[in-house]
């Protein structure tokens, strides 16, 4: 109730999400089509929001057209469910017949790329007497009260960290994991300097990441890049995805324009994008295409530590399997550091 007078911008991705779902249903429609209504959701936040869906259609005898590429939502929910790919349907059916006994491969590889099936071994790196990132005391506030001219609403505070410790040592992944809400990508921006923390210190090899400045703060952030959870909002639609891969390398002054535009086209192809998509913009792109963009972008710097906020929550479960294997491999073979948020 209290978040009644925010604004969008002081939402999470999954608060935003449950705002839009209020909206829809607000009306009470005869049928609903719900295009990945819990993808940017936390699983309990999820549980509820599929919970309310089932009551809603008990009760109410609301129809419903859920699309999704998460499988185990469509079978807590559905009762008949269609298989798309490229356009097409190659599968459809009552969801025990299709999930059970599947008779298309595309179908058979969408539930063998289920979280769970698979999974993910990483190589921990040497061990160090100073890690890598040291996050000490960390504590961020928001003041919440402030309105959308600079006015106050009310004299309250909202604080988004609280004494927040954690180490990194060079070679892990460390993963953050929590409710839609509980900080997660706070603390990500805050590393990256794009939140100002209210107390504590950030610590790269030992060096105060607040204090940096100048010549300083270039190398860090080569250093330490990160990709963001919603690729169209941090993607700028005036660029193609070739130009907004190819900008930080000449603008680091790593290669000239020429060279970097090689460069952009060799990392999109490592992400698996094909060539026919690189003189294309952000919202010509599907999300799981614009999220490859977004990691293609961040690994241009070769960083040291990469910070993946939710990377895979737009993604269909195959996809979903690719990138992280893909993360695994780029782990090996260039001593990459993963800070995972999820």
């Amino acid at each position: 109730e209290k978040r009644a007078r925010s604004y969008p911008h002081e939402f999470s991705g999954g608060m935003k999400q449950r705002a839009m779902i209020a909206a829809a249903i607000g009306c009470q429609p005869k049928l609903l089509i719900a295009d990945e209504p819990t993808t940017a959701l936390d699983v309990t936040v999820q549980a509820r929001i599929l919970e309310l869906l089932k009551d809603l259609n008990r009760k109410t005898g609301l129809a419903m057209i859920l699309i999704s590429h998460d499988l185990g939502v469509v079978a807590d929910i559905c009762s008949r469910v269609v298989v798309m790919r490229n356009g097409e349907v190659v599968e459809q059916g009552p969801i025990d017949d299709v999930i059970n006994r599947p008779r298309h491969p595309y179908t058979r590889l969408l539930i063998e790329s289920q979280p769970g099936r698979k999974s993910y071994g990483t190589d921990v790196g040497p061990e160090r007497t100073t890690p890598l990132l040291r996050v000490e005391n960390l504590s961020v506030t928001f003041p919440a009260g402030q309105g959308l001219f600079g006015g106050f609403r009310s004299s309250n505070s909202f604080r988004a960290l609280d004494g927040v410790d954690l180490e990194i040592n060079t070679g892990e992944t460390v993963g953050i994991v929590g409710e839609s809400g509980s900080g997660k990508s706070t603390l990500a921006r805050s590393i990256i300097r794009l939140n100002t923390p209210s107390g504590g210190a950030i610590r790269l090899d030992g060096q105060d990441v607040g204090a940096l400045g100048g010549q300083g703060l270039t190398a860090f952030r080569r250093r330490v890049q990160m990709v963001f959870q919603n690729p169209y909002d941090s993607l700028n639609p005036r660029l193609t995805i070739a130009e907004a891969v190819a900008e930080p390398i000449w603008r680091h002054g790593i290669a000239d324009r020429k060279a970097a535009r090689k460069e952009a086209d060799a990392l999109l192809e490592m992400v698996e994008l094909p060539s026919s998509l690189r003189d294309r913009k952000p919202q010509q792109l599907s999300g799981g295409q614009c999220q490859r963009v977004g990691l293609a972008r961040a690994l241009a710097l070769k960083p040291q530590l990469l910070i993946a906020d939710e990377i895979t929550s737009a993604l269909d479960v195959t996809t979903q399997a690719q990138i992280l294997e893909l993360l695994v491999r780029l782990q090996r073979e260039r001593s990459l550091t993963l800070l995972y948020i999820s």
